[in-house]
């Protein structure tokens, strides 16, 4: 395979291929390292998504009250 990244990341990727190539623990832990940078929301519920999501202070807790008073 052949990629074109910057001259700078040239080493990464070969190790990063190398690792893959070798299998066994290596292979696994570059995998879940590259998964949880890429990808860290994989495998979460909605609600997770909404909890780990930069909303800053948002209330995401519903109401318990089932009616409101509606002004006819």
């Amino acid at each position: 395979m052949e990629v074109n990244v910057p001259e700078r990341d040239r080493d990464l990727i070969r190790q990063t291929a190398a690792n893959l190539r070798a299998g066994g623990d290596i292979a696994e832990q570059t995998r879940l390292a590259l998964s949880s940078v890429l990808n860290p929301y994989e495998g979460m519920s909605l609600r997770e998504l909404f909890e780990a999501a930069p909303l800053g202070e948002l209330d995401l807790e519903r109401s318990k009250e089932t009616w409101r008073d509606i002004d006819l």
